[in-house]
């Protein structure tokens, strides 16, 4: 469904793809991290998307923003790449008043 890149080369070693490039062609891919940082080279070459959050405590509010974003990205990758894997809700008997 998704992978989380760190920026570490070594962490798709052992994995069935060539290398992340070709991962991160096939699969959906986020990068996590503060919005004071620089972006690793590694992840600017990779095809992910970067969420950045905030180191400061009056902020803390933009993480919850920041996982409706994540979730809201994932589930619509899912209904575009992956529709067979998303679970439709059970239907329900309406009663009838």
């Amino acid at each position: 469904m998704a992978v989380f890149a760190a920026g570490n080369t070594w962490q798709f070693k052992g994995w069935p793809h060539k290398d992340a490039t070709e991962l991160f062609a096939k699969v959906k891919g986020y990068h996590l991290q503060h919005n004071d940082e620089k972006p690793d080279q590694l992840i600017k070459t990779l095809n992910v998307e970067r969420m950045q959050v905030s180191k400061q405590e009056s902020k803390a509010h933009e993480v919850r923003v920041m996982a409706m974003q994540f979730w809201e990205s994932l589930h619509k990758h899912m209904k575009r790449a992956k529709p067979h894997l998303l679970v439709s809700p059970p239907l329900t008997r309406q009663s009838s008043f």
